[in-house]
Formats: structure tokens, sequence, C-alpha cells
């Protein structure tokens, strides 16, 4: 994810991120979050629930040990969840196979050598980039 996307989350969701400025030592976190742009909103939308559920029963909130893309779809990795908000990960790890990794829209399962998750405009101009 750029960097510029990451900053936004760290700085929107600073309880939950807490981890990203420890080092590679210490937490995952510190390698960042590890996805194409395009699920920044599906993350976003994710921590929004997290922090408003954690609000509103009064809860601490959860650190995220590690975000990242791993068999073609989204992962968070935490520690000091209850069953609510595991649910709300999964769902966002869930929609994550049916969202493109580069922009965000509406995408599917390459089922090529490299798996991820495209749309068919971005999966077209990466196999364009990849002849040239």
């Amino acid at each position: 994810m750029k960097e510029e996307l990451q900053e936004k989350l760290f700085k929107k969701y600073p309880k939950l991120f807490r981890q990203h400025s420890l080092t590679i030592h210490e937490s995952a976190m510190a390698w960042g979050i590890c996805t194409g742009d395009g699920w920044y909103k599906l993350i976003d939308k994710c921590c929004s629930s997290i922090v408003t559920y954690c609000k509103k029963m009064r809860m601490e909130h959860p650190e995220f040990t590690q975000v990242k893309e791993k068999f073609e779809t989204l992962r968070i990795y935490t520690y000091g969840t209850d069953d609510f908000i595991d649910h709300t990960i999964s769902l966002a790890e869930a929609a994550s196979a049916k969202t493109c990794e580069c922009c965000g829209g509406p995408g599917k399962m390459n089922k090529s050598i490299w798996k991820e998750v495209l749309c068919g405009k971005c999966r077209k101009e990466l196999k364009d980039a990849s002849e040239d």
C-alpha cells in the first residue's frame, strides 16, 4: 500500500495501529500494511467498525500485529479481540476475495501462477506491463 494511504490509516486509527512504530524485531506491523491500494477502503471500514464498537462497549482497542495479503485475500492479525471484532475482520477478509487489490473495484481471483484478486481492467494493465 502506498505510504500516504498507510499514514492516513495510522493517523485515523492510532490505537489499532500502535505497533506500526515498533521495530521489525518487535512487531510485523513495522513492515507496514502489505496490500494493494485497492483494499484501503476495506481496511478503513473494518477499522471504523472496530473503533465504534470499542467505544460503545467501553473496551480497550485491539492491536493490529500484521496487515497483509496472504492466499489471495486480506489478512489482519490482532491481539486483544473478542468474537465481534473477529467477525468484523472476517467480513473484511471475505470481501477482499471480491475486491480488486489495485483499484478497489469488483474483482475476482486470478487463476495464473501468481494469484491475486483483480478486475478485468487492472488484470489487462498488469499483463500488458509485464509483456513490455
